[in-house]
């Protein structure tokens, strides 16, 4: 009778030394879970700066000419030098209306400047 209960014995005893190593693992796991899901947040968040850097440039570069100055409002119509029809019509303080072409032109014209002629030689 007492060969089972040291038997008996001895088995409670491995269950207490796994229960301690179960619960180890089970909360190893849990952390290496969440050092995964810190880092994969921690990509998520760099590679979005990235894209809403690069967004932000090219929203600048849209707005703003060769010259760094920034382009007239803008808006689809004709244009009122050349008569054709464009998605980009700059609205001038004149009251005058000039597609991307005519008012490139129209500022290389005024300063002479190469760049704005290139500008507008590419954009016919």
């Amino acid at each position: 009778m007492t060969a089972g209960l040291v038997a008996a014995g001895s088995r409670w005893e491995m269950f207490g030394a796994n229960i301690y190593l179960l619960i180890g693992l089970l909360l190893a796991g849990g952390l290496l879970v969440l050092i995964v899901v810190a880092i994969w947040t921690g990509v998520k968040v760099v590679w979005w700066r990235e894209q809403r850097r690069r967004a932000d440039a090219a929203e600048l570069r849209r707005k703003l000419g060769p010259n760094g100055r920034p382009y007239p409002p803008a808006s689809r119509g004709v244009c009122g030098r050349c008569a054709r029809a464009s998605d980009t019509v700059y609205h001038l303080a004149a009251g005058e209306r000039l597609c991307a072409g005519c008012y490139a032109l129209s500022v290389s014209v005024k300063r002479g400047d190469a760049e704005s002629t290139e500008i507008a030689e590419k954009t016919e």
